[in-house]
């Protein structure tokens, strides 16, 4: 590595059993710097500036600090920091753990099953092959499944969430959120009444569902459980049931899922505006 006063155009490590290295800041750096950790279990640093971290084969760990980093996991099971800054992260082969850290980072899983977390700033992130579970974190994030049986879980922010193949279980968590679940048989899931006002792009009645938390939208009065009802006319918050009630109003081209703790009180949220589709109590489950 370069001393205390020289400018380097660009290095290059290759390490054939490391257990740590670290690159100097990039206040002598002028180019990116490449750390590359062949074989082994590798924790490589970047610290400052705009680092490439390459894994190789083994179990590594990665960690980009500040700077737009690229960190790639190559073989094994790996875990990839971004640090801070705009950061690009990709698993690859094995059961990797990707956190993107502050600013707008994109992530993607590779082969098997993966965890993304999105963290601070408006990531995108991709699952691909295997089981994974996605999640956005703070800002408006986009997280893609792909192949496989995903969890996507949007977080904080407006985000867009896609299933894409398999059954998925998809939460948009708080803000209003675009939700497509693609193929498969993908369960929406709301843990408060206060994540609603969401889009459903491509609810499939008898093969989605919606699945409401218990405790939250069950009404403890009538043994825990929840009514369901549909309307053609605007619903004003008022009903003849006598019990919490998730209402469907039915619309051209789709309709509103209403959630109304209270049939008396006219007080109501909005938990998604399904489009191209109808729901009926079929599609709702309590967990």
């Amino acid at each position: 590595m370069g001393g205390a006063h020289d400018v380097v155009t660009a290095v290059v490590v290759d390490l054939v059993d490391a257990r740590d290295l670290r690159a100097r800041a990039d206040d002598l750096f002028v180019a990116r710097d490449i750390i590359d950790g062949l074989g082994g279990n590798d924790t490589l640093s970047g610290l400052a500036g705009d680092d490439r971290l390459l894994g190789g084969a083994g179990n590594d760990v990665l960690l980009g600090d500040a700077g737009n980093d690229q960190l790639q996991g190559g073989f094994g099971d790996d875990t990839l920091d971004g640090g801070s800054g705009t950061d690009t992260l990709r698993g690859e082969d094995g059961r990797d753990t990707l956190f993107g850290g502050e600013g707008a980072d994109q992530l993607l899983g590779g082969a098997d099953d993966d965890t993304l977390a999105g963290e601070a700033g408006d990531d995108t992130l991709k699952g691909d092959a295997g089981n994974d579970a996605l999640h956005g974190g703070d800002g408006a994030d986009q997280l893609f499944g792909g192949a496989g049986n995903h969890v996507l879980e949007g977080g904080l922010g407006n985000d867009i969430l896609r299933g894409e193949a398999g059954n998925d279980i998809i939460v948009g968590g708080a803000g209003a959120d675009t939700l497509i679940g693609g193929g498969g048989a993908d369960s929406f899931v709301y843990r408060s009444p206060a994540e609603g006002g969401d889009t459903v792009a491509d609810f499939q009645h008898g093969s989605d569902r919606f699945t409401f938390d218990i405790e939250a939208f069950g009404d403890a009065a009538a043994g825990g459980g929840v009514a369901f009802a549909t309307t053609t006319s605007p619903y004003a918050g008022t009903n003849a049931l006598d019990q919490a009630a998730l209402i469907f109003e039915i619309q051209v081209g789709g309709g509103k899922l209403y959630y109304d703790p209270d049939p008396e009180d006219p007080g109501f949220t909005v938990v998604a505006t399904v489009q191209r589709s109808t729901v009926t109590a079929s599609d709702i489950a309590l967990a």
